[in-house]
């Protein structure tokens, strides 16, 4: 017999036993997998994971991936380094333990994966990709969002495989790539949880961005009535919508919409929710 569990209604007590048997289990596996040493991790290393999680099972579940990605034993250990410099009573909402581990996601991702030369072009290209990736309302596949932002797809593939922590990154290219839960956008989109400005995503201007690449994706198809000069003259919302049609014949199905949808709110038809 089937019945709901409404985590708000379950004591504390047992939602942390039940986040402690999922990193148990999953690091169990990571173990066998790795073939690390049967006391590996600490007892004390999970309790600290588990208060840390206050409740999150996206904590619980970032974590173990972040762990899983490579070098489980480092991982472990940065992130338990990073725990120990924010004590939980020095937090002031119950997500800031989860902000504070995507933050530490996404550095060890660019920061530590990147010479510093590369970084500032990485960081455009996580602005680019990623930026795109959460404000839009449904989900694209890597094919698609290379596509519509013109990069190429090993570098788009590159930067979303190092953030497989916090997204669904599929193999295969044609698949969506989804965010593993929502708190990540409100993370990327909110100045105040993410701190480090080199990963805020400015959603005004990431909504521009990918409006004049849709533009610039139609222009690219003037034998389909699309004029090379689309992106620099006024628009109509009847016009909008027409070529909007027009070149979303020629386009697949995934960058259809999002072309479509940046016409329209390029002609004032729509607001930036409607991406």
């Amino acid at each position: 017999m089937h019945q709901d569990c409404i985590l708000h209604r379950m004591s504390k007590d047992v939602i942390e036993h039940d986040i402690s048997i999922y990193i148990l289990y999953k690091f169990e596996r990571i173990r066998n997998n790795r073939g690390l040493l049967s006391n590996w991790p600490k007892v004390e290393d999970i309790n600290s994971l588990v208060k840390n999680a206050n409740g999150l099972f996206i904590y619980a579940a970032t974590i173990c991936r972040f762990v899983d990605r490579r070098h489980p034993e480092k991982q472990l250990s940065s992130i338990l380094r990073y725990i120990g410099s924010s004590p939980p009573t020095l937090r002031t909402s119950p997500t800031q333990s989860l902000d504070k581990i995507y933050s530490q996601v996404l550095k060890s991702a660019i920061f530590r994966s990147y010479d510093e030369e590369d970084r500032e072009e990485i960081l455009d290209l996580f602005k680019q990709t990623v930026g795109s990736t959460v404000i839009i309302s449904d989900t694209l596949p890597t094919t698609a969002l290379t596509r519509l932002l013109g990069l190429q797809i090993g570098e788009v593939n590159e930067i979303l495989k190092q953030l497989q922590a916090i997204l669904d990154v599929p193999d295969a290219l044609d698949l969506p790539v989804r965010l593993l839960h929502p708190s990540f956008r409100d993370f990327l989109l909110d100045k105040g949880k993410c701190s480090d400005l080199h990963f805020w995503v400015d959603e005004t201007q990431a909504h521009q961005a990918l409006a004049y690449n849709c533009l610039q994706l139609m222009s690219s198809w003037p034998s389909r009535g699309i004029s090379t000069s689309i992106s620099n003259r006024p628009f109509s919302r009847r016009s909008a919508y027409t070529e909007a049609v027009v070149a979303a014949s020629a386009c697949n199905s995934q960058c259809r919409k999002r072309c479509r949808a940046a016409v329209y709110a390029r002609a004032g038809h729509v607001t930036a929710r409607h991406f």
